[in-house]
């Protein structure tokens, strides 16, 4: 949502689908709009209608029903339905870097006046995996598979990223032969991404036991482990994003 894109015929339909929304409604809304909801204090009906409002898609596999769709970009007014994350990250960042106007995700929120407030797009498996534990505390299946996949995308999205700079660097002529700098870079970067991997193996596996056993408390505890992991990942990611590139940068 942009700053100075929040029109009247916008917010009086934010408004009516909010009044729309009935209880029935509310309990097949995800728990993401409900731990949003808790953790901010605005109310979760208002949440939804917004999501719905900015970036609003029919589903033909849902019989036309309408849902927030989670790769929506809108470039300089023109709203774009990505079809996965590396579809919305390569788009969003060719606009970005083109100095266009680019309004992200569910929420639609600007990069212009929210830029500070991102702190990578790949970061946000930390947050989805979360939303999967919360889903596992109530064993509800269904939604803690779908936060595990979404989890795992953003995941594989970061590989490929990943994979892709190596490519980028190597075709610039800097290789792990290069220099002792590039041995180490390579080498570090290429270690995450190996743990990267073997938490998205782990993943897969745990998706059969899931399915043989169900929220067995062995399972429990398997799952716990793997969400120790990833965070731990991403703290990692974070340290090496500040002294690696950051400190290049300056």
């Amino acid at each position: 949502m942009t700053m100075t894109g929040l029109t009247a015929p916008r917010c009086l339909a934010g408004v009516l689908l909010a009044s729309s929304i009935n209880d029935g409604v509310l309990a097949d809304v995800p728990i993401a709009y409900h731990v949003v909801s808790e953790a901010t204090g605005v109310p979760v009906d208002i949440l939804y209608a917004v999501a719905l409002t900015e970036s609003g898609k029919a589903y033909e596999a849902e019989g036309g029903r309408l849902l927030p769709w989670p790769w929506a970009l809108n470039i300089n007014g023109v709203g774009v339905y990505c079809a996965n994350l590396d579809a919305a990250l390569v788009l969003s960042r060719e606009a970005i870097q083109q100095r266009q106007l680019v309004d992200i995700g569910l929420m639609q929120i600007s990069w212009r006046w929210h830029e500070h407030r991102f702190q990578g797009i790949e970061l946000f498996s930390s947050f989805t995996f979360g939303v999967a534990m919360l889903a596992s505390h109530k064993e509800n299946m269904p939604q803690t598979i779908l936060w595990l996949v979404i989890t795992g995308l953003l995941g594989l999205g970061f590989l490929s990223l990943e994979l892709y700079e190596f490519y980028h660097f190597a075709h610039e002529g800097a290789t792990p032969q290069t220099s002792g700098f590039w041995t180490a870079f390579f080498s570090l970067v290429g270690t995450h991404g190996l743990h990267v991997t073997a938490g998205l193996i782990w993943m897969i596996v745990l998706f059969f036991h899931f399915k043989r056993d169900g929220f067995s408390e062995a399972n429990k505890m398997r799952l716990s482990f793997l969400s120790l992991f990833w965070h731990f990942l991403d703290i990692i990611w974070i340290c090496v994003f500040s002294f690696v590139y950051l400190r290049g940068v300056m």
